[in-house]
């Protein structure tokens, strides 16, 4: 059976020098540990998912999500998990405006299975280049369902190298403290290998749509003179045209 995502040597472009990471761990949801990196704090209460950290400055954010895949749909095996986040990555990933794979990996902590995309992706709203850092936690409970927790962080390509550690050090050190299972994988039970293939996918399309509602909340709270295209694409005050299909702005709001 071939190794759980073939690992890809990670490499973080970091232009100027960041101190060494210190980090307060807190307990959210009542089941997870994460570590809040020096100089980033979460926001809203500590109860219900999605949790939210941003950097004080607020350059640089990550969002942490939670599903469940029940035992039918569940992922059994190293060779399925890594088609899924192919798909991921060629349905998802790859559709966002001007995106760019940089590097894809993936290990196995024994208990938990993990794997990490970075991309970049073009904002059309704020006009600017973003690169992300995506990593998938995968834990098998005890009664066999899985949790799927997805950690994703960004900043804008020119701040990243300063949050970088910080990202992936919060990522790291993430854990799932609730009754588990020692073993990720199992042997599927009469049903297909290949049952479990679109679950990562759905979810990973459930995350992007959550991912983009928050962020065109953000975006009409610090931008209210942007507009709408009937395709859903935020766009500029000054833009006539929209910047993903090419549609022209409606007459009746042209000033």
């Amino acid at each position: 059976m071939r190794q759980i995502i073939l690992v890809i040597a990670v490499t973080l472009i970091i232009g100027l020098a960041v101190q060494p990471l210190s980090a307060q761990i807190i307990r959210l949801g009542g089941e997870i540990e994460l570590p809040v990196a020096e100089g980033w704090e979460l926001l809203g209460d500590t109860s219900s998912y999605p949790f939210l950290l941003m950097s004080v400055g607020k350059e640089s954010e990550m969002l942490v999500f939670k599903s469940t895949i029940e035992l039918d749909g569940s992922i059994d095996n190293q060779a399925s998990l890594k088609a899924s986040v192919d798909r991921v990555i060629d349905s998802v990933i790859l559709t966002l405006p001007e995106s760019k794979l940089l590097t894809s990996s993936g290990y196995n902590e024994g208990d938990n299975v993990r794997f990490v995309l970075e991309f970049t992706s073009q904002d059309l709203a704020a006009d600017e280049v973003v690169r992300h850092r995506m990593m998938g936690v995968l834990y098998r409970l005890s009664d066999g369902d899985q949790y799927l927790f997805t950690l994703w962080g960004r900043a804008g390509f020119e701040d990243y190298p300063h949050f970088a550690e910080a990202l992936a050090g919060m990522q790291q050190d993430f854990r799932f403290i609730g009754d588990h299972s020692n073993e990720v994988f199992m042997a599927p039970r009469n049903r297909m290998l290949t049952f479990g293939l679109p679950i990562l996918l759905i979810i990973a399309i459930y995350f992007l749509t959550r991912y983009r509602q928050f962020q065109k909340g953000k975006l009409a709270a610090t931008k209210p003179s942007s507009w709408q295209c009937s395709c859903g694409t935020e766009n500029r005050e000054r833009d006539t045209v929209c910047h993903l299909c090419g549609q022209g702005r409606p007459v009746s709001r042209v000033k």
